[in-house]
């Protein structure tokens, strides 16, 4: 996972994000605090937008990040990533 700035446009997202490996980039405000997720989903529904990906931001695409009084983070509870299961890793 790795950190970017909430006005990172999304073609340098998603560079950044290929560069580390991951499918995940944790967004934060001016004062470098969390305040969202980009994902690899949120990337792909900016494409099929038709948005150019030097002109969205990560800010405008992300998914938003609650924190509660303890400071943990989550995400809220209307975001629901779909979850695909893997049966077995053997072949059969």
């Amino acid at each position: 996972m790795i950190r970017i700035s909430y006005d990172t446009t999304l073609g340098s997202a998603a560079r950044q994000m290929e560069a580390a490996n991951t499918s995940v980039a944790v967004v934060v405000d001016a004062e470098d605090l969390p305040i969202g997720v980009l994902t690899e989903r949120h990337l792909l529904q900016s494409v099929a937008a038709s948005r150019h990906p030097d002109h969205g931001t990560a800010g405008t695409w992300m998914a938003q990040v609650v924190i509660d009084g303890d400071g943990h983070a989550t995400l809220p509870e209307t975001y629901v990533a779909p979850r695909v299961g893997i049966g077995s890793t053997s072949r059969r």
